[in-house]
């Protein structure tokens, strides 16, 4: 049966102590990586959240419903506050989104102002050069307040002043 000694540690050396220098290093690493990957577990909703809503950006700047649609979740709730229109579904995304289109829109500026891992707050202007209501260049700013749930949007809020459009 081996004995282990607890021998002191020569400092010079690096010599004695009941383990070797090596043994306390990888220990050490285990136990570092180990919290390291706690942590990125911990914020690992919060990454996947900001993504999501960084691909949305893109998908709203390049006006590409295709790669927007896929971005909400199956039963998603979509409210156009200004209009009063309520859609639900992928349907309901591009209906509520293809509103724009008809307006022939262009992106002034769009960037989320407020994020964690359950949703944000994007604000953004848009401008079209002619109202189908009117005629006359349009722009208005408003707020899409976005639910997050299980990596997807399951609600989508709009809010912005309709007469600016009109």
């Amino acid at each position: 049966m081996t004995q282990v000694v607890d021998r002191p540690v020569d400092r010079q050396s690096g010599q004695g102590g009941p383990y070797p220098w090596w043994v306390i290093l990888l220990v050490g690493i285990l136990i570092g990586g180990a919290a390291l990957y706690g942590v990125m577990q911990l914020f690992d909703g919060r990454l996947d959240s900001r993504q999501l809503v960084e691909d949305w950006i893109a998908a709203i700047e390049a006006q590409d419903l295709d790669a927007l649609v896929p971005l909400y979740a199956e039963d998603v709730e979509w409210y156009d506050q200004a209009l009063g229109d309520e859609f639900s579904g992928h349907h309901g995304v591009r209906r509520g989104w293809g509103i724009f289109d008809l307006l022939g829109f262009q992106v002034l500026d769009l960037q989320a102002v407020s994020m964690d891992e359950s949703g944000a707050v994007v604000r953004w202007t848009l401008a079209g050069s002619s109202s189908p209501f009117t005629g006359q260049p349009w722009e208005t700013t408003g707020v899409s307040v976005l639910t997050i749930v299980d990596g997807l949007i399951s609600q989508e809020i709009v809010y912005y002043d309709s007469r600016d459009v009109q």
